[in-house]
């Protein structure tokens, strides 16, 4: 029986996190805060002069990435390689906000306008 190495899986890079964060900006409401977050991480993850996979580095301290930019940069990195960073953006873009389906199952039924944010009712006059 023949022994084949097997090649191990390139690592992260920051090429393939910022095009995840892209992913991630691309998959919130347009506008959105988290979306302006997730897109200027991803543009100083380009400019960075070093891969950050493998190195001890304070995420937050990177100019232009927010906390949650900086978590989502720690997950993507913590899959060790590019090729499982797929997955993990899939998981993540799957995964079902909390807060959302808390708010649904609490607040009533969408109205024409299709929104589905509540609405406080004004105090009537007395």
């Amino acid at each position: 029986m023949s022994s084949v190495p097997i090649r191990p899986a390139p690592p992260v890079t920051n090429a393939r996190v910022a095009a995840a964060l892209l992913a991630l900006a691309d998959a919130e409401a347009p506008g959105a805060r988290p979306a302006g977050e997730y897109r200027s991480a991803a543009a100083t993850l380009r400019q960075l002069p070093d891969e950050l996979h493998g190195r001890r580095v304070h995420l937050g301290s990177l100019p232009h990435v927010s906390l949650r930019a900086a978590d989502a940069i720690a997950s993507f990195l913590s899959c060790g390689s590019d090729e499982s960073v797929g997955d993990r953006l899939s998981a993540l873009l799957d995964r079902e906000d909390p807060a959302a389906s808390a708010s649904a199952s609490s607040s009533p039924a969408p109205t024409s306008t299709g929104s589905s944010r509540r609405r406080r009712a004004s105090p009537s006059p007395t």
